[in-house]
Formats: C-alpha cells, structure tokens, sequence
C-alpha cells in the first residue's frame, strides 16, 4: 500500500462488507516506507469528530504525548532530516548556499507531520526561454500541492483554498480552481501494551526501545480502519531501510532489516496470547 493511493479494494471492501462482525485489538499493516512512519498520536476529540475546524489550513494543536515523540524524534534523527540530501553548492570551497526552510530538527519534524506546506508542482502557458518574448500570454495554469495538517477535513479545505483563490483577483483576471482534498490520518494514541511489546521487541532485536515519527501523506484505507476499529490499535510499518531508495531508480529492500522487522511485528502478535 503507498502513500496516496486507496488501498487495497479487496480488504477495504471485505473490512466494510463485514463491519457489523468484525473486532480487534490491533490491526497490522505493511507499507514501503520507513519502519516508523505513522505514530503522531490522536488529537482530543471534538463533536466534528475530531478532525479540526474542516476549513482551516493552519496548524493543528499536538498534545503533550506527541510532543514527548517530537523530542525523541529530534534527538534520534538529528541534523540527518536535512543534511541528507544534495543541497546545491558553489564556488571552489564548495560552501553551502542553499538551505533548507528550518536546521532546527524539531522545526523539520513539524512541518512535515503537523504544518500545511504550499508547492507548485506544474505549470503550462508558459513559453521556452528560447521563444519567450514581450507578449501577453492567453493562459497560465499552475498546479498546486497543498499539504494539510493530519486533523484538517480535505474536501473543506479544497472548498477553502477555492475560495482564497478566486475570491479577489488582482486586474480583475479570470482564475478558475479546479482540485479536490483527501483527508489525512492520526494514529491513535499508542496504549500501554502495545508500548510495552514494541520496547521489548525493538530491545531484543535492535538493542533499543522503539521510535515513532509522522510522516506526510495520505493512504485513505488508514482512516478507513480507524472508523471501522475505533479502539483497536494500529500499528503501520515497513521494510525499507537505509538509503533504500523509495520509488526511485534501483529500489531495493535491506534482506536482514526485513527479518529484523518480521520478527518484531511477530513477537507484538505473540504478545496478545
């Protein structure tokens, strides 16, 4: 199951087929993503369910728990959450002079679980260098990536950044939004148990207690199963390690790091007897 995408249609349709029949005390999934990628924790509920204001696009508030994980977060990843990719550089020196928005560590892990993020991804009308001169064009699209906060109701916020967009155009232009929202998910809040079994499995096979982080993006089937299962719950890893290059160009799946990570999520199932 990737991020984005709306998971597989046979469990979704077999989980909503036999809602009325179906328990459980946790619920496995297996992603290709990091092998701690949802476990920002769920926000107090509110009677809209707990999703936010639903047309907001500002920050969510992150409870104490959550901010205990940030902390460790921090202090596990360090300056690797940007030093790790290939920041352009000039000059013989080879000194940096570009930078990321933040090399605050903390700063980083917001903005990537808790923060709406803004990016142009496309755009058309727009001419070559080569052909380019002083014309006024017909047209100009963009096409906009809009993350939203994990409690932020997708459809509202569309609705929203619609009408932001259109409400008030400079020189009177014709802007015309056309887009649709996904909502995301927040995990729940990581009982006792669970806890417990993760630190004694992550010990025995890692030689470490477990770490949790968030991680942006949607898979639509997460939120699917805590609706069905709301107190069940929901543990989501994965099997790619190091420098596994997700979706890219030689993809591949670190062998021991997969034991590794079978053996854990087996000894939490075994954990339940």
């Amino acid at each position: 199951m990737r991020g984005g995408g709306r998971g597989r249609p046979r469990l979704r349709a077999a989980a909503q087929k036999n809602q009325g029949t179906l328990y459980a005390d946790v619920v496995l999934l297996f992603a290709a993503t990091s092998a701690c990628d949802y476990a920002v924790h769920e926000a107090d509920l509110r009677p809209d369910g707990g999703r936010g204001d639903g047309g907001t696009l500002s920050e969510t508030p992150v409870r104490g728990d959550e901010v205990e994980l940030f902390v460790e977060g921090t202090q596990i990843l360090g300056d690797s959450l940007w030093k790790r990719f290939p920041w352009s550089c000039s000059g013989e020196d080879n000194k940096l002079f570009s930078m990321p928005l933040s090399a605050d560590p903390a700063e980083l892990i917001l903005n990537r679980t808790w923060r709406p993020a803004l990016a142009v991804t496309g755009a058309d009308g727009l001419p070559l260098p080569d052909s380019a001169g002083n014309v006024q064009r017909p047209f100009t699209t963009l096409k906009l990536s809009l993350r939203l906060p994990p409690l932020v109701d997708g459809p509202s916020a569309a609705r929203t950044l619609k009408e932001l967009l259109e409400r008030d155009p400079p020189y009177q232009a014709g802007i015309r939004f056309e887009g649709s929202g996904s909502t995301g998910w927040n995990a729940p809040s990581t009982a006792p148990w669970l806890s417990q079994a993760l630190d004694a499995a992550s010990q025995q096979l890692f030689g470490k207690t477990a770490a949790y982080m968030g991680e942006g993006g949607t898979i639509p089937f997460m939120g699917m199963l805590n609706e069905k299962f709301p107190r069940a719950q929901l543990l989501v890893t994965g099997v790619l390690g190091p420098k596994s290059n997700a979706h890219g160009p030689n993809e591949f799946i670190d062998i021991g790091y997969a034991k590794k990570i079978t053996a854990a999520t087996a000894m939490v199932i075994a954990s339940l007897a």
